[in-house]
């Protein structure tokens, strides 16, 4: 009786394994598409595939689910590497596949590939008349168009300019106003399809609300591979926030709800080159509860495009020999906008005590170590210092939690030269520059 029962046992447990998926193949190949097929199990359920580029392949990233063991992939280029893997899923537990490459048909195609859409557009620096809208760019893009117009309730505006940059101020709106922008990049020998619209609001106006209102503004203010820092305004007292953040299109399932005070927040665990959005609601301090706020669109960067880390230093591998190149950086080249028709005759914020810059560090040069004291009065619980080299790509990044007046940077792993310090600490944002130097 004792033993019938161990084996019993032992054959409870052998059926409650998920196995992998086995014999993975690529057949029916052509120029753009290839069938996908593996061998399953009694107690698979279902299966999530994921198809990537190969070396030297143009970017591609593609997942679907199907209860078959067969799928279809299509949109491929011609005589370019990809990979895929298959993973299972049983009524308990997963199954997972080693990846498995193959080639399509034909000549890989030697003229300019599709030219990408700008992406993660965002809403900085909002004033009651002007605000500075910002992008990520691609290597492929040369310029951008872009798009801003008036929405409900607000005077009709329309605003379209071609810029080299990576930001732009946008100036003679209304106070209170509700408008939306977008971005059309171009490449050297083709044109991206337009972004998404992006909804914002001007600061000012009628600050009654007969209700909570819906968090506005969304924005990405950092993002690295696998990492978004989030960001919204909120046009009353409010006392917490809902963030729902989720993968959209060609991204494995991903999905996030968080309730905190701020209104920034950082997300992390995010894949590669993967397409998310969020949402935002808040509570107000009498306890009612806004509508959700549009969905914002973001995308992550690859692992090619991102030296950053949030705890540890990077080993800086760019040159930064000649001190006078160029500083390309979206937050440095805000923070030396030239002044224009609306902003030239406002006190700027040197002429303020209460608001220039109350960052100090030391040494400048520094050698090994970097010491920061940060503004107390300025900052919110969670400050990102960040450092960048004058290219504008970012090589150390610091979150502290907890803030305390000095943060202590270790810098011997970066190159002698000219960085620039940036710290953000929900709308606060200032940046100074600092040199390294190990003799």
């Amino acid at each position: 009786m004792a033993l019938t029962l161990f084996i019993m046992a032992a054959v409870h447990v052998v059926a409650q394994k998920c196995g992998d998926p086995s014999a993975l193949q690529a057949t029916s190949i052509t120029d753009h598409s290839a069938v996908l097929s593996w061998q399953g199990a009694p107690e698979h359920v279902s299966y999530s595939i994921n198809v990537m580029q190969g070396p030297g392949s143009a970017t591609f990233k593609w997942s679907t689910s199907t209860s078959d063991t067969t799928v279809l992939v299509d949109g491929l280029e011609a005589g370019s590497e990809y990979r895929f893997k298959v993973q299972a899923s049983c009524d308990k537990g997963k199954g997972n596949s080693g990846w498995v490459s193959f080639t399509t048909t034909g000549d890989q195609t030697t003229g300019p590939g599709p030219c990408p859409k700008a992406t993660n557009l965002a809403v900085r620096d909002v004033s009651d008349s002007s605000v500075v809208l910002t992008w990520l760019p691609s290597v492929q893009h040369v310029d951008f168009q872009v798009d801003v117009k008036s929405k409900n309730q607000t005077t009709s505006f329309h605003f379209s300019r071609i810029t080299t940059d990576s930001f732009l101020m946008v100036d003679g709106l209304e106070a209170g106003g509700n408008y939306h922008f977008r971005i059309k990049a171009s490449c050297d020998k083709n044109s991206a399809g337009s972004s998404d619209w992006i909804d914002f609001s001007t600061t000012g106006g009628d600050s009654t609300f007969n209700q909570c209102p819906k968090p506005k503004n969304l924005s990405v203010l950092e993002v690295t591979d696998s990492s978004a820092l989030l960001s919204w305004i909120i046009q009353d007292s409010a006392s917490s926030f809902k963030v729902d953040i989720k993968s959209a299109s060609q991204t494995p399932y991903f999905s996030h709800t968080v309730n905190i005070p701020d209104t920034f927040y950082l997300e992390t665990g995010l894949e590669p080159m993967g397409n998310y959005r969020f949402r935002v609601v808040a509570t107000c301090l009498d306890g009612s509860t806004s509508g959700s706020s549009d969905w914002s669109n973001f995308r992550t960067l690859s692992h090619q495009d991102t030296s950053v880390t949030d705890t540890t230093v990077v080993t800086d591998t760019t040159r930064t020999d000649s001190l006078v190149a160029p500083q390309t950086s979206m937050e440095t080249s805000q923070l030396n906008l030239k002044p224009n028709k609306s902003t030239k005759n406002k006190k700027s914020m040197a002429d303020d005590p209460l608001e220039s810059a109350a960052i100090t560090f030391y040494p400048n040069p520094a050698n090994n170590q970097l010491n920061v004291q940060l503004p107390l009065n300025r900052i919110h619980q969670v400050a990102i210092l960040e450092i960048s080299n004058l290219e504008g790509r970012p090589v150390l990044r610091r979150q502290v939690k907890d803030v305390e007046s000095d943060v202590l940077l270790n810098v011997s792993n970066l190159r002698e030269g000219m960085y620039q310090l940036t710290i953000r600490s929900g709308t606060y944002l200032e940046s100074q520059k600092i040199f390294i130097s190990h003799h």
